[in-house]
């Protein structure tokens, strides 16, 4: 059996038991009963074959159009499931960076507490920089008194201190 003869079947099925239907009442209006009704090769004008041709064609694209919708819809949820990954992860990531700070932030309370309870540290930094100015050679430092607890290196003239 060929294609356009099986589709040409599957259109006439229902067309079939309409007409097998109402023949079945006409008749019975005439007082004759009928068991069965032999149909065949029923020929439709064009203008139904287009009809129904037209009907078919707009149902597919119906269903073209839910598939396309369908599709499109599952692409959004995919983006809105990326979204809030996202967010959900810049969420951890900032709260990771909070933490760090606070951790730094009482290093650096503790740092300063030990520094401002033990002047030596000072003194011992101010040593530490002393050492470093002093390997340059265009350098010079100058001790203003024997007092002072550590040297003042001179940037310019002098008479600038003064």
């Amino acid at each position: 059996m060929r294609a356009e003869d099986f589709f040409q079947e599957k259109r006439q099925e229902p067309l079939q038991t309409a007409l097998t239907d109402t023949l079945r009442e006409f008749l019975a209006t005439k007082g004759i009963i009928g068991t069965a009704v032999l149909i065949r090769d029923i020929t439709l004008p064009s203008f139904i074959v287009e009809a129904i041709e037209k009907k078919k064609e707009r149902e597919q694209a119906v269903e073209r159009e839910r598939a396309e919708l369908e599709r499109v819809r599952t692409e959004l949820q995919q983006q809105v499931a990326r979204a809030h990954a996202g967010r959900e992860a810049a969420v951890q990531e900032a709260e990771r960076k909070r933490t760090l700070a606070d951790v730094t932030a009482y290093e650096i309370e503790k740092i300063n507490k030990a520094i401002a309870s033990n002047p030596a540290y000072i003194q011992l930094q101010s040593l530490e920089a002393l050492k470093a100015i002093s390997k340059d050679p265009a350098s010079k430092i100058y001790f203003l008194d024997g007092s002072s607890p550590r040297p003042l290196p001179h940037l310019g003239d002098i008479q600038a201190i003064q």
